[in-house]
């Protein structure tokens, strides 16, 4: 219980600094994601119950679009490694203190 007192606590603003765990990509998709199949819930309910829920294409497809590419850039980031600050430089040796250029 000592650890929950000791340990600060990470404020909402901190998940979208540079040097953090979370992948603000994967979150974003996943609202994104929880709106849309909310939106698809409701139309299915009010269609059932004889109403028609009346939402333009351009913001479902607005919605797909957000899911799609969050998800597509989180798994590109995944499969091709994700390349922070820290390792731009690592594969690059310095030059020879005699080089003039």
């Amino acid at each position: 219980m000592k650890h929950l007192i000791d340990e600060p606590k990470e404020s909402f603003w901190s998940i979208f600094k540079d040097d953090n765990d979370w992948n603000e990509k994967s979150i974003i998709g996943f609202i994104a994601f929880l709106v849309m199949t909310l939106v698809v819930a409701v139309d299915l309910v009010t269609g059932y119950m004889g109403r028609e829920l009346v939402i333009n294409d351009y913001v479902f497809n607005a919605f797909t679009i957000i899911v799609l590419g969050c998800f597509g850039i989180s798994g590109a980031e995944n499969i091709m490694g994700k390349k922070t600050k820290k390792d731009e430089g690592a594969d690059e040796k310095p030059l020879p203190e005699e080089y003039e250029g």
